[in-house]
């Protein structure tokens, strides 16, 4: 009549960093300044699922489902910092990112501008780059249950007064989830203080 379901779960992270930095060559303003590196990374998702659970033979439990999956990426970047004028500092960097089913080149761009000692103007732009991590690759399906208590949801659905109904859910990974692809621009003020 009662059981005590026992979900095991390991996640494991192996990662290898190489870097190097220094200054490229001399400008009137200062030493361009630069660095090199790059990653690999292998990940490993081993999720166990009581299997009375597998199976959804819990009753009050959801059906959850096991996952075993693996990947490795690997990463490269470099950056310059360029001293324009002594008070004007221009920065370029690129990153490639490498994984199984995605790949894609982050740039960045940006400058600061020392307006006194005490101010410094700062502007960039950048394009990020999130891979989906194993679970939202390759889970499978799970079924459970949730209170809808969203307003809006309920009045597409025609519920009219109180909102709060309980539904059966059904959610799950997609193998052809695609990361995801920000571009910002930002532009900040920061005051130093004086020493």
């Amino acid at each position: 009549l009662k059981v005590r379901p026992v979900r095991k779960g390991e996640s494991e992270l192996t990662t290898v960093n190489f870097q190097l930095n220094g200054e490229l060559f001399k400008l009137p303003a200062g030493p361009v300044q630069f660095a090199v590196g790059g990653a690999y990374n292998r990940e490993t998702l081993d999720d166990t699922p009581d299997p009375l659970s597998q199976a959804g033979l819990v009753v009050g439990s959801i059906q959850q489902s096991a996952v075993s999956a693996s990947r490795n990426n690997k990463a490269v970047f470099a950056e310059l910092a360029i001293p324009v004028t002594k008070t004007l500092e221009g920065q370029l960097a690129v990153r490639y990112d490498k994984y199984p089913n995605a790949s894609a080149t982050s740039p960045k761009v940006a400058a600061k501008w020392s307006v006194t000692p005490e101010l410094a103007l700062r502007g960039s732009f950048t394009r990020s780059f999130r891979a989906p991590v194993l679970k939202q690759l390759y889970g499978a399906q799970e079924e459970g249950a949730i209170n809808i208590t969203d307003q809006d949801l309920c009045d597409i659905i025609g519920i009219v007064g109180v909102c709060d109904i309980a539904a059966f859910q059904v959610n799950g990974s997609n193998p052809g989830l695609q990361p995801e692809k920000i571009g910002r621009a930002s532009c900040r003020e920061r005051v130093f203080s004086s020493v």
